[in-house]
C-alpha cells in the first residue's frame, strides 16, 4: 500500500499537481525508487532558504509605494482645490461695502414697508453709522 501511495505521489509530482506536504514525504522517504533517489538528493542539496529579512524588506517596499501614491494623490487634490478656490474668487467677486446712496435706498425701501405712523426715521438725517448702529437726527 505504501508503494502504491508513493507511486501516486510520484505521478502527481511529475504532473505538477502535488502539494508541499506530499513532496516533503516523497523526498524524505527512505525507500525511494532508483530514479527518484537521484532527484531527491538533487532537491535536498539545492534547497535555497530565503533570507531572514526578505519579508520585512518586501513589506517596507510595499508600504513605501503606498505612501508615495497617497502623497501624490494628496498633492494633486491640494492643487485642484487651490485652483477651484482661485477660480471661484475670480469668477464671483463679492462686493463687501455698500455706498451711502445704496444704504439710503435700502433704508427708504424698508420704510415704505411700514405704515406712516410707525416710521421712525422718515425725514431724519444720519449722524453716525456703524455695522450695528445707525444714529439719526430729526428736523423737529
Amino acid at each position: 500500500m505504501k508503494s502504491k501511495k508513493l507511486e501516486d505521489i510520484i505521478k502527481k509530482y511529475l504532473a505538477a499537481e502535488s502539494t508541499l506536504a506530499e513532496e516533503r514525504t516523497l523526498f524524505e522517504h527512505e525507500e525511494n525508487t532508483p530514479e527518484l533517489e537521484k532527484w531527491s538528493t538533487y532537491v535536498k542539496h539545492n534547497k535555497e532558504v530565503a533570507p531572514a529579512h526578505l519579508r520585512s524588506t518586501i513589506a517596507a517596499a510595499i508600504q513605501t509605494r503606498k505612501r508615495r501614491k497617497q502623497r501624490i494623490f494628496i498633492g494633486i487634490s491640494g492643487v485642484a482645490a487651490t485652483i477651484a478656490i482661485i477660480m471661484a474668487v475670480l469668477m464671483y467677486p463679492t462686493k463687501t461695502t455698500m455706498g451711502y446712496e445704496e444704504k439710503q435706498a435700502l433704508l427708504n425701501e424698508a420704510f415704505t414697508m411700514f405704515p406712516e405712523e410707525q416710521q421712525i426715521a422718515g425725514n431724519k438725517n444720519i449722524v453716525y453709522e456703524d455695522e450695528l448702529v445707525i444714529v439719526y437726527t430729526s428736523n423737529e
